[in-house]
């Protein structure tokens, strides 16, 4: 598979979960989350066969930190409180 249609293929798989999870859970913008994650889980596949795990661990590293500021400022701006 080209690494083209594996990143289609993995926004589409996204994109599906996260339709479900924004009815399931009356969240905003989980499509376009699921659609951005899938495709970089698509990419990160395909990849993944080209280099070393050593090498997708780091970039997975790299990501976490960086999704969790996006997640806590998009909390921040729609005022979400995790804590009651």
């Amino acid at each position: 598979m080209s690494t083209g249609a594996a990143i289609a293929v993995g926004a589409a798989i996204g994109l599906a979960v996260g339709i479900v999870v924004s009815v399931a859970t009356d969240l905003p913008l989980m499509p376009e989350l699921g659609l951005v994650l899938g495709g970089l889980l698509g990419w990160g596949r395909q990849a993944a066969a080209r280099v070393s795990v050593e090498t997708v661990a780091g970039l997975f590293l790299l990501a976490m930190p960086i999704a969790y500021v996006l997640w806590s400022l998009w909390l921040l701006a729609t005022g979400v409180a995790l804590v009651t």
